[in-house]
């Protein structure tokens, strides 16, 4: 018995280690595209962390030194020290983040086997074998892997017995959840999750448990010590940035000028043609010049539309091209520019308000994107399901090999940082373009492929299982079944919001970006895959045992 219990043991073990090295391999033979031309995304990042790692904090304040959250160039920074080539590390912390994500809902299945798959399905997914999340040096891969982290974490905490192994999924949460936080500005989708497991836990804690009043504050203490840890380093990071720049805010897209004048301009634009794929149009700014003397010294509607811009800027499109009439004019005086800001902003607000223009008719989630009218929700009731195809199926992943942009010290820079090489033009004219284009084609067409033919019909026979969850927990005596509904009900509650903010958020874009933004959704989408797939089986085990037993009474 002990040699059969050895023996599996060690299958299992190969099982996991051998797919799991074949992965790392693959990772290393995809090519990083490196974009150093990208002055305010990818090439940004690679300042932030060249500037980190001269002592210089995210270096001198320009018109690009607020526009992104610190979280990647800190991962960048230290990626450098450690002196990992970026593909690997990219890989391990996914890998990571999975294997504590599968061995946190091991503690409430219990099913090594289960495990084992889920781990194999998450290994082996789409979302990390698509060009924007492992090919730039850009924040998707790092969003991905951080964002299952953090859920690790929480429910690590939920689901641990002992109080040593609870004390290190809180310690472990309370460095994970600012990273995450703060990979991405518009990371709080995650926040619906954090809540629902919370409030079980609390209620689990408080009412079922039977421990002392001491014990169970301590309990609470737990779980809270993340959020504790949220704030704390939110008011450090701010002031960090007032320290530095004067400005008491995390990017300038909150509680700055930019971020105001942005709000007005969306507010005018509201009556003069704004719609779902264009936020702000050239009327609105044409107005805001009228009200704003300013506005007018500056001349945005001539540097952006009349000099050779475009007849229109799409979304968000239009917060970069504003940012260059003032970048261009004043890019190493970010003081200079927020004063601009500053002063533009009063002179709108006084003729919005005279204009009985500031009671808007629009529901503005975020103060620097597009507000939400009546018609926009019908576009997106009536699109919803075109978007999830796209996320389901995995129809827009894909993989390529590109040449390095930009000059030639900014891809030296971006290869220091990264230790890797870069796909250069001699680099493309050698057998080496060939070698990247097998691997690229053999994980597209048997890895990537396998996925995106199945894509569908997992996810349908994965809703059919997850439907079946509230009679499993009707039916099950224990805790384990309403504890995994928790869960389940906790992934909803924030994925949901995430679907529906990217549709929104992407919708001038085409699906192609929808898919590139969507990315975080896709491993929470695969774990509630993988649980309706297993209460489907456990459903159908149940039913077929029934049966049986029928059967025999027959006879």
């Amino acid at each position: 018995m002990k040699k059969e219990n050895l023996l599996e043991k060690l299958c299992i073990i190969l099982v996991l280690v051998i797919p799991t090295i074949v992965r790392i391999i693959i990772s290393l033979k995809i090519p990083l595209f490196m974009q150093g031309d990208s002055r305010a995304d990818d090439y940004l990042y690679v300042r932030y962390a060249k500037s980190l790692l001269e002592g210089n904090y995210l270096g001198t304040f320009d018109g690009y030194t607020l526009v992104k959250s610190i979280s990647y160039a800190i991962y960048l920074y230290i990626n450098n020290i450690l002196g990992i080539p970026y593909r690997l590390s990219l890989i391990l912390f996914y890998i990571l983040a999975i294997s504590a994500l599968v061995y946190t809902l091991n503690k409430i299945i219990k099913s090594t086997y289960f495990s084992v798959v889920l781990y194999l399905f998450l290994l082996y997914s789409p979302v990390m074998l698509h060009n924007e999340n492992i090919q730039k040096v850009y924040r998707g891969g790092v969003l991905v892997s951080s964002s299952i982290l953090v859920i690790s974490c929480f429910i690590g905490i939920y689901a641990s017995e002992k109080k040593m192994e609870k004390i290190l999924w809180s310690i472990f949460g309370a460095l994970s959840l600012p990273f995450f936080y703060y990979v991405k500005e518009d990371s709080i989708w995650i926040m619906p999750f954090i809540c629902v497991i919370i409030l079980i836990y609390c209620v689990e804690n408080w009412f079922l448990i039977k421990e002392t009043r001491r014990k169970k504050m301590l309990n609470l203490l737990l779980i809270f010590i993340p959020i504790i840890s949220l704030l704390a380093v939110t008011v450090t990071y701010k002031k960090i940035n007032q320290r530095y720049y004067g400005e008491y805010t995390i990017t300038d897209r909150s509680s700055t000028n930019f971020k105001n004048v942005i709000h007005d301009l969306l507010v005018i634009s509201e009556t003069n043609g704004g719609n779902k794929e264009i936020w702000i149009t050239k009327q609105a700014l044409e107005k805001a010049e009228s009200y704003s003397p300013t506005l007018k010294k500056y001349e945005p509607v001539k540097k952006m539309y009349d000099n050779g811009g475009v007849k229109v800027y799409y979304g968000d499109l239009f917060f970069w091209s504003f940012r260059y009439v003032f970048n261009d004019e004043y890019s190493k005086n970010g003081i200079k520019i927020n004063k601009i800001y500053g002063k533009i902003d009063k002179e709108l607000k006084n003729s919005i308000d005279r204009k009985n223009m500031d009671k808007s008719k629009e529901l503005y989630l975020s103060s620097v994107a597009k507000g939400l009218s009546k018609n926009d929700l019908a576009w997106l009731w009536k699109n919803w399901k075109k978007y999830f195809v796209v996320l389901a199926t995995y129809k827009y992943n894909e993989l390529s090999v590109d040449v390095a942009t930009g000059d030639s010290n900014s891809i030296n820079d971006m290869m220091q940082i990264t230790n890797t090489p870069a796909v250069t033009q001699e680099v493309i004219n050698t057998e080496w373009k060939n070698q990247y284009r097998k691997v690229i084609s053999v994980v597209q067409k048997y890895v990537v492929g396998a996925y995106q033919k199945t894509g569908k019909w997992v996810f349908l026979l994965g809703f059919l299982g997850l439907v079946t969850l509230p009679v499993f927990v009707v039916r099950n005596e224990s805790y384990q079944m309403l504890s995994l509904m928790g869960i389940v009900v906790g992934l909803l509650s924030s994925v949901v919001p995430l679907f529906i903010g990217v549709q929104w958020f992407s919708n001038f874009l085409g699906y192609k970006k929808f898919y590139d933004y969507i990315g975080c959704a896709v491993p929470i989408m695969q774990v509630l895959e993988a649980l309706g797939l297993l209460m489907l089986v456990r459903g159908t085990s149940i039913i077929m045992h029934k049966v049986k037993k029928l059967r025999r009474k027959d006879v």
